[in-house]
């Protein structure tokens, strides 16, 4: 006749199968197979007729039944299947393996027992194949079946609190043990973070159970350590473990990256000497699992804690492109319906609806009817030489000659002769007379860029041109006067060079009379979207006319929130990049210069001063202080449950409370 095999609290259990009847298998008492496990549902599974052999069936239990490691719902039944519920495992043997006066017991020789706990499934196998040799000893085979069991249900478990709870019920089980506790902490400091008795239950006052001197001696060794007669064992205070009545004790630490953060304590009160070296073997594979489960929760609670952060940013970011683009969506607006201002001379050239080049407008129709000298400031590419052509067109000298030279660009060993000119046979190489840039802005206007990489000597004998309006060419015996207008450039800051001593204080108050800051791009943002059409309608009538390209809305907003570092300059080479290289009438943001898409998403949206990283920490810690603050209110401050929800030791919850200065009575 076929029956099942189990084993539980030590002893061997045989239910003998009726080929022609149901049996149900479950935890409630009117099951013909009864099993005390916690993880099986009251009518699990049962075994039924089918074809002429016998199956197991899954009565849609909670946690499901395993055949030989696989989920099912119905299987037929082979000599030696294992029926998995819970931890629980149930080996059907079909009548033809075995007489009812002699089962043949199963063995496995001590030396296996360390190769054997790390195999998967396959080890069932491995076990018949033992079973050939030496002296049996069926319990130390279902104590590794316990084991193998374990591990099986840890690799579905998620729920880290329900996996210790499960390797210390196994633990107590197979090594004959009354209590467990799993213990975490470092040097003097220790929590009990699960207890469990024999009946699966919670101790109270678990800490006031365990020793602290036993529990010290492992975390601080690494090693593990059994007492067979705690009474008397001198190495651990016996006052103390007489005071706690403990008999026989086990002790394992659960190590993790090297460091042991806590123990594995499985006792009994009641009998000396239970536990075995072999016992030991057992419980230390539990702490390894137990520390695995500890290392995983930890990660995926940072994890967790990373993501939470991640998204805070990003909601932030999001909200803020929303914020600006409204903004800049309102400015455009509202400059397409205001009328344009009234201006003495013309700036349609100038491409711009911006208030502050307004201003600049305002101020060349003063001044353009003037001589005086006009210093403009602003980053490479905002147009200071434009600014400075629109001045002399507009002056009464338009008609005369516009110099323009950047200082920067002549070495300095020409830059006399350049601007004052030579005669010939001055120096070497100077066959004929030259007139310098002087002369040539005579009666016009001469605009000098980049002023302030002028030669100190030749600072000199420029203050002087503008003291006396006298010129003289390089070896020359005559001098000339000269009228022009000086308009100069620079996108350095004069006033700190004048500090440093690399720039004539004298020779900036010549030049600086009538002062033009040019603003960058940046500051003037409502001017993106009309530069950017511009620019591709010029691209568009250099290729021969047709209809500009377009640029799509996403592009447009990645556009308008960069912060063009090459002001307008860079505006028209990436247009003129981007006719080159889109195919389509319209323009997506994958064409757009990864500089643009990057550092939109990120750079463009920095408060002013701070670098990424700062701003990443200084977002963490706000994470990190509501998500602290809201769990010490759920379990009303109650630290220690706190630490616990979180994964975090008691000593790092408090050094992070004294951290974010959280208050019971401010935060609850």
């Amino acid at each position: 006749m076929p029956r099942l095999v189990w084993t539980y609290d030590g002893k061997e259990h045989i239910y003998k199968l009726d080929p022609e009847k149901e049996a149900s298998i479950g935890r409630a008492e009117d099951n013909e197979v009864q099993i005390e496990d916690v993880n099986s549902s009251r009518r699990h599974c049962a075994i039924v007729p089918h074809n002429d052999a016998l199956a197991v069936v899954d009565l849609e239990s909670r946690n499901g039944t395993l055949v030989n490691g696989e989920l099912t719902e119905l299987r037929i039944l082979s000599h030696g299947d294992r029926i998995e519920i819970g931890t629980q495992v149930i080996v059907y043997e079909d009548e033809s393996s075995f007489s009812d006066e002699d089962a043949e017991p199963l063995f496995i020789p001590p030396e296996d027992y360390a190769s054997l706990v790390t195999q998967d499934l396959s080890a069932t196998h491995r076990l018949k194949n033992l079973a050939q040799s030496g002296e049996s000893n069926r319990e130390e085979v279902e104590k590794l079946y316990l084991l193998f069991d374990l591990n099986k249900v840890i690799n579905r478990e998620r729920d880290t609190d329900h996996i210790l709870e499960m390797i210390l019920d196994t633990g107590i089980q197979i090594i004959s043990a009354e209590r467990g506790f799993l213990v975490m902490g470092e040097g003097d400091y220790f929590r009990v973070r699960l207890s469990r008795n024999v009946d699966q239950q919670t101790i109270k006052r678990a800490e006031s159970k365990v020793s602290r001197s036993i529990f010290k001696n492992v975390v601080e060794s690494g090693m593990s350590l059994i007492i067979n007669d705690a009474a008397d064992d001198s190495r651990f205070g016996s006052k103390s473990i007489l005071g706690l009545k403990l008999k026989s004790i086990l002790c394992v630490p659960i190590i993790v990256k090297g460091k042991a953060i806590g123990v594995l304590y499985l006792d009994n009160t009641k009998k000396k000497g239970v536990f075995s070296e072999r016992d030991l073997g057992m419980v230390e594979v539990m702490a390894e699992q137990a520390a695995t489960a500890i290392e995983n929760a930890r990660l995926i609670e940072e994890l967790k804690l990373k993501s939470i952060e991640i998204e805070h940013l990003n909601t932030k970011l999001r909200d803020k492109v929303k914020v600006q683009a409204k903004k800049l969506d309102t400015v455009r607006k509202l400059l397409s319906n205001q009328p344009l201002p009234r201006f003495k001379y013309d700036y349609s050239h100038i491409v711009t609806r911006s208030p502050k080049m307004y201003e600049i407008f305002a101020l060349i129709d003063k001044i353009s009817d003037s001589n005086v000298s006009v210093l403009i400031e602003g980053e490479s590419g905002t147009g200071k030489e434009l600014i400075a052509q629109i001045i002399h067109a507009n002056s009464p000298r338009a008609k005369r000659p516009f110099i323009s030279e950047n200082c920067a660009a002549i070495p300095s060993n020409l830059m006399e002769s350049e601007f004052f000119g030579h005669v010939r046979g001055s120096f070497t190489g100077a066959t004929q007379d030259k007139p310098g840039l002087f002369e040539m802005a005579d009666t016009g206007s001469l605009f000098l860029d980049e002023i302030g990489d002028m030669h100190p000597e030749l600072q000199t004998k420029l203050l002087r041109v503008l003291q006396t309006g006298e010129v003289r060419r390089v070896g020359g015996k005559e001098y000339k006067i000269i009228d022009a207008r000086y308009i100069y450039a620079t996108n350095r800051d004069l006033n700190a060079m004048i500090k440093e001593n690399k720039f004539r204080e004298d020779l900036y108050y010549r030049l600086n009379v009538i002062r033009i800051s040019l603003p960058t791009l940046r500051d003037r943002k409502e001017d993106v979207p009309l530069l950017v059409e511009h620019f591709l309608a010029r691209e568009a009538a250099k290729q021969g006319g047709g209809e500009p390209k377009k640029v799509d809305e996403t592009a447009m907003q990645l556009l308008c929130e960069f912060d063009w570092p090459g002001n307008v300059r860079e505006v028209e080479n990436e247009m003129a990049r981007l006719h080159a290289l889109c195919p389509e009438d319209t323009i997506f943001e994958d064409l757009l210069s990864p500089r643009i898409r990057t550092t939109s998403e990120t750079i463009a949206f920095l408060p002013e001063g701070l670098t990424l990283k700062e701003v990443v920490e200084r977002e963490k810690d706000t994470v990190e202080r509501r998500i602290i603050a809201g769990v010490l209110k759920r379990f009303g401050w109650k630290k220690s449950r706190t630490a616990r929800h979180l994964g975090v030791s008691r000593p790092t919850l408090d050094a992070k409370i004294e951290k974010f200065g959280l208050r019971k009575d401010v935060d609850s």
